[in-house]
């Protein structure tokens, strides 16, 4: 198997904050805070790339003047 459990985007973004707070608070050893910045870089990599996937996915459904609707790429919108 050797696939790592999947972690909801709002469980990671809740775990990014923690280990941000951990930091800010200074009270960690040198090698527990890099330990640390190196899960909050993990857990960044991970929701930024689900942002991305997501924007992706995004469709806004735009109605013309004569009440057809028509979808297009949400990164295509100007």
């Amino acid at each position: 198997m050797g696939k790592e459990k999947e972690v909801k985007f709002e469980e990671a973004i809740s775990q990014l904050e923690d280990i941000v707070d951990r930091l800010e608070t200074g009270d960690l050893t040198i090698d527990s805070a890099i330990d640390e910045f190196k899960k909050g870089i993990q857990l960044y990599n991970k929701c930024y790339k689900k942002i991305e996937e997501t924007e992706g996915k995004i469709k806004l459904i735009l109605e013309d003047g004569e009440g057809i609707v028509k979808e297009s790429d949400f990164t295509n919108i100007d």
